[in-house]
């Protein structure tokens, strides 16, 4: 017997100030192959992508004038956050015996993060690489444990001045 899942999400608004929208979406699927009574399969994605606008601080005057308006040059310099995500896990859970069984998972993720805004411009990059491996063994009751893990992580992060 083999479970898919797949969930989509979308959330949108305008916000009640000048340059305040916001739009999302979320795309997630899960597989469980169920390939032997000794083994699971499982795979798992999500990929969500987040921009919205940044309508700045106003100062007491200008929120007199109109209490809407977004902060001068947040439009012009469209100030928001764009956020990517896209992530992948692979596992595997086995029953090597009766009591003696383990689990293995591999992932990775990449997120790209930017932000541009009046005074500066900021740009993030990161990629996260992983896996793991845990050995279940029941003894009289008592379930040891031992594994390893281990991740990886590379980040590029750039911040910008605006001139």
């Amino acid at each position: 017997m083999n479970i898919s899942i797949i969930k989509y999400a979308l959330q949108q608004s305008e916000g009640y100030r000048n340059h305040n929208s916001l739009d999302r979406n979320v795309l997630e699927m899960d597989l469980a192959l169920f390939a032997s009574k000794r083994r699971d399969v499982t795979a798992s994605v999500l990929y969500s992508d987040l921009f919205y606008e940044i309508p700045g601080g106003l100062n007491p005057d200008q929120l007199g004038a109109d209490r809407k308006q977004a902060r001068p040059r947040s439009e012009d310099q469209n100030s928001s956050i764009s956020n990517e995500l896209f992530l992948l896990k692979l596992g595997q859970e086995y029953a090597l015996s009766e009591t003696l069984s383990n689990e293995t998972s591999v992932y990775g993720s990449f997120n790209q993060f930017v932000n541009p805004f009046i005074l500066d411009f900021k740009r993030d990059n990161q990629q996260v690489f992983g896996g793991r491996s845990v050995f279940n063994w029941e003894l009289n009751g008592i379930d040891l444990l031992a594994g390893l893990e281990h991740q990886n992580s590379f980040f590029d992060g750039k911040n910008f001045g605006n001139v």
